[in-house]
């Protein structure tokens, strides 16, 4: 049976949960850039950094998905499939948080682009004069090519998944393809570094899935819930102050609105292939 997010409300609440797995959220003791495991094929991503999920009807229409394998970063994808990549507010061209420092208890960000010193604000989020928004003020309005991370770092027609690119992946929960063992959307490791997230498989050739690390987010200059939740971006708006997100925990996942546009989230890109 397909579960859908449980009210989200771990979302909607800034602060209501903590890290409590450290062990499972950094890169390396050694190594805790955010951006240090990447890829450099800005603009060319290989084919076996792609993954096939199959066809799926995106508003009305039928496209066959095709997944990066790993997390978005400022300099690419990713190299391993756990690691969390980098944090992008919506609309954003790069992540904010360029760094953290990993303690028995927490992680905490370290370094910041010029300008954002004071972290994922409304202050600091994209087109925010100060006192209101000045572009994407419509119910699911998108972001345009220029103002999508994915499409700008790597090229082609890679973008940020639309709610309806999450949310028909959601609804093929046990259908066309499981979300964690069963479809029971329970979180799991897929190597050494211990780092939980969501494995969706294609049920037809089970080989072909993606990897979700539960990245959490941040929020100001506090990562909450990472190595216990997911959250990824959306590229679709859904009021004038809350975007479109997808998110997940343990036995739960599901598309929400309760992800502010100044959040600090994690990004899959995409490619979408008519039939």
């Amino acid at each position: 049976m397909k579960k859908t997010l449980f009210s989200v409300m771990w979302l909607a609440i800034a602060g209501v949960f903590t890290i409590t797995a450290l062990s499972a959220c950094s890169d390396d003791d050694d190594e805790n850039k955010t951006s240090s495991y990447v890829i450099q094929k800005n603009g060319v991503v290989e084919p076996s950094q792609q993954v096939d999920m199959g066809v799926f009807n995106i508003d009305g229409k039928n496209y066959r998905l095709i997944f990066a394998k790993t997390n978005l970063t400022a300099r690419g994808l990713a190299k391993a499939e756990s690691d969390f990549g980098d944090y992008f507010s919506w609309a954003a061209p790069e992540p904010w948080c360029t760094a953290y420092e990993r303690t028995a208890s927490s992680l905490t960000p370290t370094a910041w682009i010029s300008g954002k010193a004071d972290g994922y604000t409304l202050v600091n989020a994209q087109y925010y004069d100060g006192t209101r928004y000045t572009k994407y003020q419509n119910e699911n309005e998108q972001l345009s090519p220029e103002d999508d991370a994915a499409h700008n770092l790597l090229g082609g027609d890679w973008q940020i998944p639309s709610r309806a690119v999450w949310q028909a992946l959601v609804d093929a929960n046990n259908k066309s393809v499981t979300w964690g063992k069963d479809g029971e959307m329970k979180l799991t490791f897929i190597d050494a570094t211990g780092k939980p997230g969501m494995k969706i498989s294609s049920k037809s050739n089970p080989e072909n899935y993606i990897f979700l690390p539960a990245t959490g987010r941040i929020i100001e200059k506090e990562f909450l819930s990472a190595g216990l939740h997911g959250c990824y971006l959306s590229s679709t708006l859904a009021t004038p102050y809350n975007i479109w997100a997808v998110g997940f925990g343990e036995g739960s996942g599901g598309v929400f609105t309760a992800c502010r546009r100044m959040t600090g989230c994690a990004i899959r890109p995409v490619r979408l292939v008519a039939e």
